[in-house]
């Protein structure tokens, strides 16, 4: 039974979008106490009894009586304690996994949506005339020579920069304007 209760608490939450309160849990808690001693008290009240169990370790209601009044018993507490909690269980869990299926769905959408919306405005931008400094990523050199090659890239294209010179320094794009430098620029797709 709780089991059954967090089952329906996460339900009220994740479908839902409810808050539980304290009162709610100690509620919860009261319910659950209530119907298990209602259960096990019914016994000792007449509707079936305990016996030992098979191998005399402990007690257990008698599942073997053939009685009308045991039988009933075994087969209501089947249903009460087994069936019902497993099948709120399943339709509050069933419930949760399809919120989250689509509360995903949605996401994915949302998430596409501004990445083709991100595509299209890099497209639409200018590469060349862009103002934004440039941030070299990745540098080849020997020990103690100055780059050769730098790869940089700016928020609209990649920009790879070659130079046969070590002397020349290569750290603005502004300033590629001898003809020892070889700059080729990648747009995206």
């Amino acid at each position: 039974m709780t089991l059954t209760v967090l089952a329906y608490e996460r339900y009220i939450r994740v479908v839902h979008a409810r808050v539980i309160d304290f009162s709610w849990s100690w509620r919860a808690i009261t319910y659950i106490w209530l119907y298990s001693l209602a259960w096990t008290g019914a016994p000792l009240l007449g509707w079936n009894h305990y016996t030992l169990e098979k191998h005399g370790l402990g007690c257990s209601v008698d599942w073997r009586s053939k009685e009308p009044s045991d039988a009933s018993f075994v087969l209501f507490f089947f249903l009460g304690c087994l069936v019902a909690p497993v099948g709120i269980m399943a339709y509050c869990y069933g419930h949760i996994l399809y919120a989250i299926r689509m509360f995903r769905r949605c996401l994915m959408q949302l998430f596409c949506v501004h990445l083709l919306r991100f595509k299209r405005s890099l497209k639409e931008r200018p590469a060349m005339g862009n103002n934004k400094p440039i941030r070299p990523i990745v540098m080849s050199q020997k020990p103690g020579d100055r780059p050769k090659k730098k790869v940089t890239f700016s928020s609209s294209s990649i920009i790879f920069i070659i130079t046969s010179d070590d002397t020349q320094q290569i750290d603005d794009y502004t300033k590629y304007t001898d003809t020892k430098i070889n700059v080729i620029q990648v747009k995206p797709l």
